[in-house]
């Protein structure tokens, strides 16, 4: 089986990415998607074990933590997380969100994608 279909959510381009960009300098937001492909596909090659299923409302999905640069200070926490899942047969890697870990934040990506239509 070949690596599979990658879909993303229209919010997690339109909505995630455009959030992601009003934040970022333009040099800074390019390494930003840089990480955020990087950690696509890691994802969709299989590399890494999913952790564990998320609470409800993302019953089923999981998650991928990642560093919104490439050169993180040492002993810092993963501030980005990508929600994701497979279809049964493992062909289709459907992206729902992409964003800043926020507890607590309305901005948190949690927060801001509850009641993100799951299904796409």
């Amino acid at each position: 089986m070949g690596p599979p279909v990658i879909r993303f959510h229209p919010e997690a381009v339109s909505v995630d990415l455009f959030k992601l960009s009003a934040v970022f300098e333009p040099n800074e937001y390019f390494e930003l998607l840089a990480q955020i492909n990087r950690a696509v596909r890691e994802v969709a090659s299989g590399r890494i074990v999913p952790q564990r299923d998320m609470e409800p409302p993302y019953k089923g999905w999981t998650r991928k933590k990642f560093h919104s640069n490439l050169h993180p200070p040492q002993n810092v926490s993963a501030d980005m997380r990508l929600i994701y899942q497979f279809d049964d047969s493992g062909s289709i890697l459907h992206i729902l969100a992409v964003g800043y870990r926020l507890p607590g934040d309305p901005n948190d990506i949690y927060a801001a994608t509850t009641s993100r239509k799951k299904s796409f």
